[in-house]
């Protein structure tokens, strides 16, 4: 039965843009992935990537173990484009607005059980130095009790970079590390120091999931 609140998507939709996202990461990008293991076979579950480019989205779904759900910009829902998203499980979020029913969506997705996209940048970085850590996440992984799979990115920033609208093959990267609780990090250092100390170690981990797929990133400074 479906949940009122999350809108419905397309299986059928979904395994054919699947199959398409995933020839385009063999072909274009000559994707290698490593810790699928790590993620959750079952269950909540909450993929924390870093963010190098706009071939991001599309590499996490052609690549997860799970079927994902992802919130995508609200300009992106317009005509065919909107379309398909639509049908693949995505919807929009106002950017920079504090958007709670995006927020109201994503819980829902977790509380049913199900596998939520969200790069906790919000943005594009630079490859260099990952960006400051948004602090949804931290919230929805508190309430819902979700696992965090922290996810490293390797290249795509080269494959199509910021600014820039042509895509060039080049040889990426995925690594999916192990997943972590904010209910472990209440155990270590007590609820009032969780929620700073969660925020810390998910920028640690996603940095070390990115060394290991490859593309070394600098803490963002609030966060080293």
């Amino acid at each position: 039965m479906s949940d009122p609140i999350v809108p419905p998507y397309s299986d059928s939709w979904y395994t054919v843009v699947r199959f398409l996202f995933w020839s385009f990461c063999k072909i274009v990008l000559s994707i290698k992935i490593e810790g699928t293991e790590n993620v959750p076979k079952t269950g909540a579950v909450i993929l924390a990537p870093n963010h190098l480019s706009n071939v991001d989205p599309p590499l996490m779904g052609g690549t997860s173990p799970r079927r994902v759900r992802a919130m995508g910009k609200s300009e992106l829902f317009t005509g065919f484009v909107g379309f398909v998203l639509s049908k693949v499980g995505v919807f929009p979020v106002r950017r920079g607005e504090g958007d709670t029913e995006a927020v109201r969506i994503s819980m829902k997705v977790l509380e049913n059980g199900g596998c939520l996209l969200l790069f906790p940048e919000g943005t594009r970085g630079d490859g260099v130095t990952m960006g400051p850590l948004q602090r949804g996440l931290a919230m929805m992984a508190k309430r819902t009790g979700a696992p965090v799979v922290p996810v490293g990115i390797m290249g795509t920033h080269k494959a199509l970079g910021k600014g820039s609208s042509k895509l060039r093959r080049y040889p990426c990267k995925v690594y999916y590390g192990k997943p972590f609780t904010y209910a472990e990090i209440v155990e270590e250092f007590g609820e009032k120091g969780a929620k700073v100390e969660f925020d810390r170690r998910l920028a640690r981990e996603i940095q070390a999931a990115a060394a290991k797929a490859g593309q070394p990133l600098a803490l963002p400074p609030s966060e080293g």
